[in-house]
């Protein structure tokens, strides 16, 4: 008994001991690139306030020991976690696993300064200057980056310690670099007056702190790292709401170095680098960490370029973390076979028994996921593919809809393709917007491809409409064409791509109706494990994967459909009568206090209407800052955020990285004026999808008339602005096309007017391009047109520069410029940029690759007296580049 009892003891003390070490923290460091400071203010504040102990992190911060590099620490897992800014590309070139998991500063501090009193400027005024630099010229490389391009020469020392202002305050040096946080708060604490020069200002916008791990954690522990994450990214919403308090923390516990004054100088310094109105906190953006390894490349740190997309955190989620049965069967498998719709563009199609389309591009991204081949089995027509999948002919069908039918035979994935069902009429017909619901065409056939799951579902919602099978989407707009049918109903991307192509000026899309299809993988039911596999692969798509998918196949123009501004009206108006019942129904309670009976149902009323609203009204309140304190059903549906995830949050978490911090910046100086603002917004959902709203926001007070915060009141313009968007971009050259010209260059010019700014516009011509495409071709001709097009893109990086495809070889950009010598050296760069691409053009009579000419107008906006006056300029200039020799910049 003795000896059970004592086995007993041992055993519950085992399990006491197994308990305790499943719920202990794990153990992290995080290495800082530099001392404490409030550089770094939101992963102590994590710490403090306990916010990695709630995702059961115990976290060690390590400041800067300058014995060792501590980029470095964390490749050899010293450390998981670290702290570094763009250089940090430069260690992913030479292919060390370095992982970026957030951008905290969302622009670099690294700038020059130079005294006031020495009336320099700008970076033309260094030529010749002496500039004390950094020993490792990657510590500030936008510096350097920004001279190479401005072709500017100063003489560079590459001497610097941290006591360098005061060679500055000697005049011992002209120009010194700085860290907007640091040097400056002593020359201004000591009332020097200086000038900053940003590179930021001149287009060498660079990242500045930057959260990494290895490729280990981000591999082994995505867990860990996604809870590391969301700790210090709370940790840094607390710091910046509320700077004071932490200061007084770092200057308690952590830093032995700055005043108090510094640490809150630094504080509201890095707040604008951080720039959190404009940019959700944490985001990467791919395309502008391409832009930064370009500029290394052109400066020559590197010769081979890398996969942006291995860079980033987010992309190692992506794996498709195949359990050990899926593996197995996807080695025994081999192969995978499909079929398609063989007619369906430009979802899919079958052309000399070979797959192209939307899904093809989808089925590349799948088989390199999978890891093993998809093979197609041609049909000849959507039933005979049904058929075939039916019989076990393929595995899966590529894109499709759920029914009950097929349910017998098929599993179905998630959808992966979404888009709105159309009507198509002849252009003669009335808009469907103007008719009250398609069931009202009862009496005129709509054609509808043959066992399409929307026959049976249209039937069902409509039962009066009067369906046509026809055999194809090509059929049936012939039929729509040939008066045979009166509409054809498809996809708005399918009836888009064959209009563009075969009836764009007999057919037009007369609405949307309202019913989006959801297309996803039909995968054969008795192999379940087919299922799961292409679910997990769908489920790794990213938004940017979709979004150059449907670039790359939907070039079309649109009219518009519904005034949305009218929907938006409308919704404030049904507000604003709810808001009258309410108050009818809050005085009648008052009143009739002993009806109690009457009460109990005007409540449920109430409460009715409470929820139509909030089920179907995208609306959020936030407070001053932006930091939301309510959200709607409805707003939570669209963002796919739970309400928890929202509240508390700003406002920024669904802010879309493509939208301009102009926007914003008008945004909050309208609302902050107390006015209401109004406009439309990109948004990100949770998942990484996009999605566009048209957005009413007022002020909103408490009862003592003191303002207390936002309402937003929203509504989902995503299908109008999908299809605007497509109607404004040249479909060969994906920039803006000479219809959008002429609509936006009006509101360019007066808005420039206006605020009385200094204007440019450009007109370029490709030299000799009738003799390019006579000798290379039409198909040369159009990728020439992509490279131009593409180096105008990469040149129009700030918010107000904008490049347009006029027509034929004719290109503009109208841009902001501070004055005609800055837009003159601007233009000039482009120039040269054109013909440093080196295509070959054996027929031109000024170079051996292809140039351009150029006609550049520039004045302020004042003075130019419309837009035609302004175009018709510039095109003189350009007839006078051409005439005096071509592949040159005249200007006025």
């Amino acid at each position: 008994m003795r000896v059970a009892g004592i086995l007993l003891k041992s055993k519950i003390i085992l399990i006491i001991f197994f308990i305790t070490f499943s719920y202990s923290k794990e153990k992290v460091t995080l290495q800082l690139k530099w001392f404490h400071q409030f550089q770094f203010a939101g992963y102590y504040v994590a710490k403090e306030k306990g916010y990695y102990d709630d995702v059961d992190l115990d976290v060690e911060i390590k400041q800067r020991d300058l014995k060792y590099n501590n980029i470095q620490q964390v490749i050899n897992n010293e450390a998981q976690y670290g702290v570094a800014d763009s250089a940090l590309l430069l260690n992913k070139i030479k292919d060390e696993p370095v992982v970026i998991v957030a951008a905290i500063f969302q622009h670099s501090p690294n700038v020059l300064i130079t005294l006031k009193s020495s009336d320099i400027n700008s970076p033309y005024d260094l030529d010749n200057k002496d500039i004390l630099t950094y020993a490792n010229n990657t510590d500030s490389f936008a510096i350097y980056a920004m001279f190479k391009k401005l072709g500017i020469k100063p003489n560079f020392i590459e001497k610097k310690d941290p006591y360098d202002y005061m060679k500055l305050i000697n005049h011992e040096v002209s120009v010194t670099p700085a860290y907007l946080s640091n040097e400056p708060f002593y020359l201004k604490e000591k009332n020097i007056p200086i000038n900053i020069i940003n590179p930021r200002n001149y287009g060498f916008d660079l990242y500045g702190d930057m959260l990494f791990t290895n490729e280990n954690e981000a591999i082994n522990h995505p867990r860990r790292v996604e809870k590391f994450k969301e700790a210090t990214l709370k940790g840094w919403e607390y710091a910046l709401k509320h700077k004071e308090e932490v200061v007084q923390l770092i200057y308690n516990k952590y830093n032995n170095n700055k005043s108090i004054e510094h640490l809150r100088f630094e504080a509201n310094s890095i707040e604008d680098m951080i720039d959190e109105k404009s940019i959700p906190l944490g985001t990467i953006d791919k395309g502008r960490l391409k832009y930064i390894s370009d500029l290394y490349k052109d400066y020559g740190l590197f010769n081979n370029g890398f996969d942006i997309k291995d860079f980033i955190f987010e992309e190692f989620k992506n794996n498709l973390n195949l359990t050990k049965e899926e593996l197995v069967y996807i080695k025994n498998k081999k192969e995978i076979t499909y079929c398609i719709d063989p007619n369906w563009m430009p979802f899919e199609e079958i052309l000399d028994s070979k797959h192209t389309g939307i899904t093809l591009d989808y089925f590349k991204i799948f088989e390199k996921k999978i890891g093993i081949p998809l093979k197609l089995v041609p049909t000849s027509s959507w039933p005979e593919s049904l058929f075939y999948v039916e019989n076990r002919k393929c595995d899966i069908i590529s894109l499709l809809a759920e029914t009950p039918k097929r349910k017998e035979f098929l599993d179905f994935t998630n959808s992966y393709i979404q888009s709105p069902l159309v009507i198509v009429t002849r252009n003669d017909e009335l808009f469907i917007s103007e008719i009250p619901d398609i069931s009202n065409l009862k009496n005129k056939q709509i054609g509808i491809v043959k066992d399409y799951a929307y026959i049976d579902i249209l039937k069902k919602k409509y039962p009066n409409i009067n369906i046509y099978e026809v055999k194809n989407v090509e059929d049936g707009l012939n039929k729509v064409k040939n008066k045979e049918l009166y509409g054809f109903i498809d996809t708005l991307t399918t009836v888009s791509y064959v209009i563009q192509n075969k009836f764009i000026s007999q057919l037009k899309i007369s609405g949307k109706i309202d019913e989006n299809w959801n297309l996803g993988i039909g995968t054969r039911n008795d192999e379940p494990l087919l299922h799961n596999i292409f679910n997990k692969a769908i489920n790794t798509l990213t938004f940017e994967d979709k979004q150059l998918i449907f670039n790359k196949w939907i070039p079309i123009n649109i009219g518009n459909f519904t005034d949305y501004k009218v929907i938006a009206l409308w919704v404030l108006g049904t507000i604003f009568i709810f808001g009258i019942i309410l108050y009818v129904f809050i005085s009648a309670n008052m009143k009739l206090n002993k009806e109690i009976k009457k009460r109990e149902e005007i409540e449920k009323r109430l409460l009715s209407f409470n929820k139509l609203i909030d089920d179907h009204i995208i609306s959020s309140s936030t407070d001053l800052k932006g930091y939301i304190t309510d959200v709607s059903n409805a707003f939570c549906k669209i963002s796919k955020y739970s309400r928890e995830e929202l509240i508390g949050k700003n406002q920024n978490i669904v802010r879309h990285p493509d939208m301009k911090s102009e926007v914003y910046k008008d945004l909050w100086k309208t609302i902050g004026e107390n006015k209401i603002w109004d406009g439309e917004l990109k948004d990100k959902a949770k998942d990484g999808s996009a999605y566009w709203i048209y957005t009413t926001i007022s002020p909103k007070y408490d009862e003592f008339n003191n303002k207390i915060g936002y309402i937003s009141i929203k509504q989902d313009i995503t299908d109008k602005k999908i299809i605007e968007e497509i109607s404004i971009k040249d479909g060969l050259t994906n920039i803006y096309n000479q219809r959008y010209f002429s609509d936006f260059s009006l509101k360019f010019l007066n808005s420039s007017k206006r605020n009385k700014q200094h204007i440019s516009f450009v007109i370029l011509d490709i030299d000799y391009f009738k003799q390019y495409n006579d000798t290379y071709g039409h198909q040369e001709g159009d990728n020439a047109l992509r490279k131009v097009a593409n180096t105008l893109k990469e040149f129009s990086l700030r918010s107000d520069d904008y490049c347009f495809r006029l027509g034929g070889e004719e290109f503009g950009i109208l841009f902001k410029s501070e004055n005609k010598d800055r837009a003159l050296h601007f233009v000039f760069m482009i120039l040269k940029s054109i013909e440093k691409l080196e295509i070959e053009h054996k027929n031109s009579k000024v170079s051996q690759y292809i140039t351009v000419s150029m006609g550049l107008y520039s004045d302020y906006a004042n003075n130019i007296i419309d837009v035609d006056d302004m175009y018709r300029k510039a095109d003189k200039l350009l007839y006078s580049a051409k005439e005096s020799g071509r592949n040159r910049v005249v200007s006025n």
